[in-house]
């Protein structure tokens, strides 16, 4: 119910354009420029699950309408020349609102992918080793995807990337983000740490707290949403 409320309070500055949304740059892509808050135009459904899949443009579907799961693409936010793709997102996705999206456009986009070491992203920086957002990196290298807006990608690396697939900063800044991510953690975190997280976050992100910015009450739902998750041991374990 928040996001359709902070949808339709978005629904306003909506433009509606007639192209199917293939001249959009990616948000993750450096010649995007900087990203901010942007009007939403629509959801571009795509083919067979993958956001950069064939465009199904007869499904696409307007901003204030819910996006459930099942069906993949993007949000095309912007205006004029400067158009972005946002919230890349697979068949497999929470429901979200592309309105809400483009307030939080800034968040998807890439800056760069940040060494560290001991096997920890929280390990020691390693400067040196830093690489650009299309560079291909190693499962195994630890460090965290630097993406807009403060937003941070997590990556233990070492034996935790034995089962993960190498990746490119540029794709996972334009994609939906986890709900570890969502509170700044990873998936070892305790209970008592996410706790702890969320109340933190509550006090920089709750309506009470913001005047009810539009911007700051979709981050907020955003991480509502993951504590409500992570911080029930059930849901938890199913979405681990």
């Amino acid at each position: 119910p928040l996001l359709m409320l902070l949808a339709t309070a978005s629904f306003g500055q909506q433009r509606v354009f007639a192209a199917e949304g293939d001249e959009t740059c990616r948000a993750g892509d450096a010649s995007c420029g900087q990203a901010a808050a942007l009007p939403c135009i629509m959801f571009r459904q795509t083919q067979g699950c993958d956001p950069r899949g064939a465009r199904e443009s007869k499904s696409d579907r307007p901003c204030s309408e819910e996006i459930p799961m099942g069906i993949s693409g993007f949000c095309q936010c912007g205006k004029g020349n400067a158009m972005r793709r946002v919230r890349e997102s697979t068949c497999d996705h929470r429901p979200f609102v592309c309105a809400t999206e483009c307030l939080q456009a800034e968040r998807y986009q890439c800056i760069m992918w940040r060494q560290t070491g001991g096997c920890s992203a929280d390990g020691e920086r390693d400067p040196q080793r830093d690489q650009p957002c299309d560079a291909l990196i190693s499962a195994r290298s630890s460090g965290f995807c630097e993406c807009g807006d403060g937003r941070t990608i997590r990556k233990p690396g070492c034996a935790h990337g034995d089962f993960a697939e190498d990746f490119r900063c540029a794709d996972e800044c334009a994609a939906e983000a986890g709900l570890y991510e969502e509170l700044g953690l990873d998936s070892s975190a305790t209970e008592k740490a996410i706790k702890q997280t969320f109340r933190k976050l509550s006090l920089k992100y709750h309506p009470d707290k913001t005047r009810d910015d539009p911007k700051l009450t979709a981050r907020f739902a955003a991480i509502r949403e993951a504590y409500e998750m992570l911080v029930d041991p059930e849901q938890r374990a199913a979405y681990d």
